[in-house]
């Protein structure tokens, strides 16, 4: 039968209680520890286009490993907005994921094959499951979807030429699975030499980077700008407005 809980049948036990405050404090100083600040709230609107906190998070890992370009999983940061205090606690809950991360070299051809994948019109379905990627700075990429063409494409204000090779990183399920996400093969990378684990866990990457900086700012430079049927549109199918 079933029990009514109230204070006659379920009364406090108070030393019980005693012992989980003192494991409360505990949790308390470690998970209340504040990591950074940011200038004001950060927002992560949606998994499946570029948002202020994705290009932050994906800037932050590339400057902490050193590499050229991060591809960060969209999904893989699990809250709409960061900020302006951000503690262990939000820290954990925004980015839970502890997967380690891989470099790799890609060519300039296959930065493009990669971009004109991720730009294919099923992203644009809101009911297609789709997997998007929050990208660091220094990139840009103008993409027409009535032509479905690359209008432009560069690293570090430069044109992206086919025989370039940057040195990218991404979480490692992505890496392995990018022939389903990112429309090209490891064996297509692996050409340009082996690729290199850069961190156990990647969440350690923004968290070490998060403690080491303060007032971290948005730079405010779109990586996207998308046309829905040409270049006249461009402002209407831009993800992120600079600010």
């Amino acid at each position: 039968r079933l029990i009514p809980i109230t204070a006659e049948n379920c009364p406090r036990d108070y030393a019980l209680e005693e012992v989980v405050d003192k494991y409360k404090e505990i949790t308390d100083s470690r998970y209340g520890k504040v990591l950074t600040r940011f200038p004001r709230a950060y927002t992560h609107s949606s998994r499946k286009m570029e948002t202020e906190l994705g290009d932050l998070m994906a800037e932050c890992m590339r400057k902490q490993l050193g590499v050229d370009l991060v591809f960060l999983a969209s999904g893989s940061i699990r809250k709409e907005s960061l900020g302006p205090i951000i503690t262990l606690k939000d820290f954990l809950e925004v980015f839970p994921f502890e997967d380690g991360i891989i470099s790799f070299n890609m060519t300039g051809a296959q930065l493009r094959k990669v971009m004109t994948f991720l730009m294919r019109e099923e992203v644009f379905d809101a009911d297609a499951h789709c997997e998007w990627y929050q990208i660091s700075g220094n990139f840009f990429c103008e993409y027409d979807r009535g032509t479905r063409e690359i209008l432009t494409l560069t690293m570090f204000g430069n044109d992206v030429k086919d025989s370039d090779v940057f040195r990218a990183a991404m979480q490692e399920y992505h890496y392995l699975s990018m022939n389903e996400y990112m429309g090209i093969t490891i064996e297509e990378i692996e050409q340009n030499g082996q690729p290199e684990e850069l961190a156990v866990k990647g969440q350690n990457v923004l968290k070490e980077f998060f403690a080491r900086n303060d007032f971290i700012k948005l730079d405010g430079k779109p990586r996207l700008r998308i046309h829905n049927s040409g270049p006249a549109d461009s402002e209407d199918g831009e993800n992120l407005q600079s600010e």
